[in-house]
């Protein structure tokens, strides 16, 4: 995808059937509550923690995509989604990296294309 600026994109598309370690996950790049967080989304309809963790997994990556940096996921929580939106809590560290790099919005879009498929789109607006 290409875009102009001001703006950056990161784009993630990931199998959510894919056999992982979800403690794995949340030892190294996800929040118990963000499980929580997604159980509770009827837009992305039933999932097991090992589908949770994919599609967390996908959104950070698109995240760190867009804003081109290190997959620091314990930097960066979901905070909701609503309407296939995610709003995000950053570290004070991210934070920082945001602002250096003009960063001034962040916009997140998640959805399944099927049943085996999400797609993760993170735009963000240089100032």
């Amino acid at each position: 995808m290409i875009v102009d600026y001001p703006y950056i994109v990161g784009i993630d598309i990931e199998n959510i059937n894919e056999e992982i370690d979800v403690a794995v996950f949340l030892k190294n790049a996800l929040f118990q509550e963000e499980f929580t967080i997604l159980g509770s989304n009827k837009e992305m309809g039933p999932l097991c923690n090992n589908q949770k963790g994919v599609i967390l997994w996908s959104i950070k990556e698109s995240f760190f995509k867009c804003v081109d940096y290190k997959l620091d996921m314990k930097s960066l929580r979901v905070a909701g989604i609503k309407n296939n939106c995610v709003s995000f809590e950053y570290s004070q560290e991210l934070e920082k990296i945001l602002l250096e790099k003009k960063i001034s919005k962040i916009s997140c879009t998640v959805m399944r294309l099927s049943n085996s498929l999400v797609f993760c789109k993170t735009i963000g607006e240089l100032a």
